[in-house]
């Protein structure tokens, strides 16, 4: 039966405030809780109401017209739901709201002047000392246990009776170190001195040891302080976090450090995080001064706007870009630089920031662009040199053939191409100096012959005489093979060889022939000038012979045989024929 003269409240809300309203109220002699409203019939304040035989309701309006009551005690922040009761109530009844504390200093003063006990105020505080998330412990100005919440008992593993009137500095709680901090701090707080938060490390009953926070203010007493009042809150994990995020970015400036390239970690924003040194030397500023700043705050205005335009993308496909770009380098000026961007992604799979890597490839490019010009001026030569030529594997696998080559053997430049080799040209008989002459090219390719006489086999079989070249290639160890047709050659020297054959020959007999005639101009030589002969029987004298002597003077034919190779026959002219015989014949003699 509800007691005469009590206030009669309404209780709009059932979660934590609620439950806590709850409990104040059952402990006040002068309201007593009538209904419970919340729309989750399991909430907390609203599963003790039914165990206290309280009604608990859904709706308020129902709860409104349900019964009487003098306020409703509104523990929900809804300003809609205020509204909605400030339509529904009747007019004698008071509605009463706010924010938790405020809500909670109205009402303690409305107990102080309603109950006007000290027992109100020391149950609300006993209420949100043992309820409340934070470790709480009331020590003299010794340091001495004298109160721990319920949660710093938990937390310790030590029970209140084990803790009460024991020394905080010598218990063994905390560590030594943390023993002579707090000693130090007491004695401020103690003398009325306002200290900051302090970190401390805590030991339980098991050996652990915890990291907290604390913070402690004085008990006053009628103006005297007669205590200390230390809140702790377990940051054990916080400190693991800052400690891993400390090793974190040590190791990410080890990892960017190390990485010779520009490196770089931006946020989701596109503000540098970490920058390497390569990247601070490359604007001209320390990693540390480049920390928040953006694209914008570094470089020209037209590359930070690609830059950034390249970041959202990256995050808005969520796939790696790797990018050719101009670059800006405070020492070298104007350069080109391929960037690899990289989207960053937390443990949830969500973008968090990019990463980047961006190389100098200028020189590259250079050497890129000789490496095009090269390419087309080896492929001009190498097509249009006017010999048979192969590029060929160390093994002599055919990798390319030029024009030339195609003409040579018959085959189309695919067909040489697909697995064909060098030796599959080469006549049966000449494989061996095929091989020899790449063996003497691998082991001792400045005394190898420069090229070997070898047949070479077209497509249709034919034989053709060829001179081969082979050259490596430094590096790959590629070869370079010439072949150079010297059929027409070959015939040409064969028919030179024979005619210079018949040439000899005719020098010969010319030779043969000149020595007579300067064996025959020699004998005739002997018989110019004067040659003594007798006018009338027509003897010739010996030459440095006596004319007087008879033997000086001898026939003219034997003068002219013994002098020369003429021989003679004889007969007679028609002169003598008519002087010896013309008598006996019947011939007139000349007048």
């Amino acid at each position: 039966m509800q007691e005469v003269g009590k206030i009669k409240v309404l209780l709009v809300g059932g979660g934590g405030l609620g439950t806590e309203l709850i409990s104040l109220l059952s402990q006040s002699g002068t309201l007593e809780l009538v209904g419970v409203v919340d729309r989750d019939m399991n909430a907390p304040g609203a599963v003790i109401a039914k165990k206290r035989g309280i009604p608990v309701y859904s709706d308020h309006r129902n709860a409104i017209s349900a019964g009487r009551f003098d306020k409703i005690i509104c523990a929900l922040p809804s300003e809609e739901l205020r509204e909605e009761i400030l339509r529904s109530k009747p007019e004698n009844v008071e509605l009463v709201d706010g924010s938790k504390m405020s809500f909670l200093r109205n009402f303690l003063v409305e107990m102080s002047v309603v109950q006007e006990k000290l027992v109100a105020s020391e149950e609300l505080y006993r209420g949100l000392f043992n309820h409340a998330a934070d470790l709480i412990i009331v020590v003299d100005n010794y340091g001495r246990f004298l109160d721990a919440n319920d949660e710093f008992i938990r937390e310790c593993g030590y029970t209140r009776e084990e803790m009460l009137g024991k020394s905080v500095l010598t218990s063994g709680i905390v560590t030594a170190e943390s023993s002579a901090k707090i000693a130090f701090h007491l004695a401020k707080v103690s003398s009325g001195m306002d200290i900051p938060t302090f970190e401390v490390e805590g030991v339980r009953k098991s050996g652990e040891i915890i990291d907290y926070e604390l913070r402690a203010v004085p008990i006053r007493k009628e103006g005297r302080i007669t205590g200390i009042q230390a809140i702790l809150r377990n940051i054990t994990e916080r400190k693991k976090t800052e400690e891993t995020l400390v090793r974190i970015k040590l190791q990410q400036e080890a990892i960017l450090n190390n990485i010779p390239d520009m490196a770089w970690l931006k946020d989701k924003e596109g503000r540098f995080v970490a920058v390497n040194e390569s990247f601070g030397k490359a604007c001209g500023r320390t990693p540390e001064d480049l920390s928040g700043k953006t694209d914008m705050d570094v470089w020209p205005l037209e590359l930070a706007e690609k830059y950034a335009a390249d970041d959202k993308d990256v995050v808005r496909t969520r796939k790696r870009k790797r990018v050719e770009e101009p670059f800006e380098d405070l020492h070298a000026g104007r350069r080109t630089i391929e960037t690899i961007k990289t989207p960053v992604l937390n443990e949830k799979g969500e973008i968090v920031g990019t990463t980047g890597i961006a190389r100098d490839v200028t020189e590259r490019k250079v050497l890129e662009e000789q490496l095009v010009r090269s390419e087309v001026l080896y492929r001009t030569i190498f097509e249009n040199t006017g010999t048979a030529m192969v590029l060929a594997r160390e093994d002599m696998t055919i990798i390319r053939v030029n024009n030339e080559f195609e003409k040579l053997s018959g085959y189309k430049a695919e067909e040489c191409e697909n697995g064909m080799k060098v030796a599959d040209f080469i006549h049966e008989q000449d494989l061996d100096k095929i091989n020899e002459m790449t063996w003497l090219k691998k082991v001792s390719p400045e005394t190898s012959p420069k090229g070997f006489e070898l047949r070479f086999v077209d497509k249709k079989g034919s034989a053709r005489e060829t001179v081969i070249t082979i050259a490596s290639i430094p590096g790959p160890g590629d070869l370079v093979v010439s072949i150079q047709d010297i059929s027409e050659l070959k015939r040409n020297e064969y028919q030179l060889t024979k005619q210079k054959e018949l040439l000899d020959n005719a020098n010969k007999v010319l030779e043969h022939k000149l020595h007579e005639l300067e064996e025959a101009i020699g004998h005739i030589k002997k018989l110019e000038g004067l040659v003594p002969i007798c006018a009338n029987c027509k003897k010739m004298r010996l030459g440095g012979k006596d004319p007087k002597d008879p033997a000086s003077w001898v026939a003219l034919e034997k003068f002219l045989t013994e002098r020369t190779e003429a021989s003679f026959t004889h007969g007679l002219c028609p002169d003598c024929i008519k002087r010896l015989y013309g008598a006996h014949l019947g011939l007139k003699k000349d007048k």
